[in-house]
């Protein structure tokens, strides 16, 4: 087993047989999306690969624009998924692990944040998975949820905000703090959800301030995030 940074034309096979299968279209891209994310470099993406073939993948985001290598305080895990040929065997928790080691090591962040679907909310297990089985995941490789009424920008701005989205922390400085629920995370956090908003395209008022009000409830509470304890 292995685990690198995908060429190209691995890429391409990644998100034909995993990227696409394991995501809901109000979850992610279409192709050519996360194909111009690959070539802007707007993505970090790991794969795991096994007899040379990719099995599973993690695509983080770091900076919206694709400029910027280093000195980032915030960055987003925002895709991580297992193909049907990697089931089973700890791949998926390998990945992650491999994951936050390289981003810490790579950018030094305050916060490396997850989105994880609210099992109270979203109850249903179908073919992207089991909520509740996902969240005990990431809380079992350390992750831990923040204080804030998280609404995930959208893919497609002719949907709804998905409902019942939750925002966590995994590795990083801010959780490797003797108590992380004291850590000031609210400034840096602030500053990447309205580029996150930004990016995805959701429309601002005149003013600056997000026209969907739960996106704009969350900019709103987001200086004043904390770890829950």
């Amino acid at each position: 087993m292995e685990i690198r940074i995908p060429t190209r034309d691995e890429f391409i096979q990644i998100i034909d047989n995993i990227l696409i299968p394991s995501f809901p279209a109000s979850e992610r891209p279409e192709s050519s999306g996360f194909m111009a994310m690959f070539d802007d470099g707007i993505i970090f993406p790991l794969a795991t690969f096994i007899h040379h073939q990719p099995v599973a993948v993690s695509l983080s985001i770091s900076d919206f624009t694709g400029q910027s290598d280093a000195g980032t305080e915030v960055i987003l895990i925002a895709w991580l998924a297992v193909g049907q040929a990697g089931r089973g065997g700890g791949i998926g928790s390998r990945l992650l692990h491999e994951t936050v080691r390289v981003l810490t090591q790579r950018y030094d962040p305050l916060l490396i944040l997850l989105e994880v679907e609210d099992p109270q909310i979203h109850t249903h297990v179908s073919n992207y998975g089991n909520p509740t089985a996902r969240l005990r995941f990431y809380e079992h490789a350390g992750a831990r949820r923040i204080d804030i009424p998280f609404a995930m920008p959208r893919e497609d701005l002719s949907q709804e905000v998905l409902p019942g989205m939750l925002l966590y922390g995994i590795g990083a400085r801010a959780l490797a703090h003797a108590a992380p629920e004291s850590v000031d995370i609210g400034t840096p956090l602030t500053k990447f959800l309205y580029a996150y908003a930004q990016a995805a395209g959701e429309p601002q008022s005149d003013d600056g301030h997000f026209i969907h009000p739960a996106i704009e409830n969350m900019i709103q509470h987001a200086p004043h995030a904390r770890f829950v304890s």
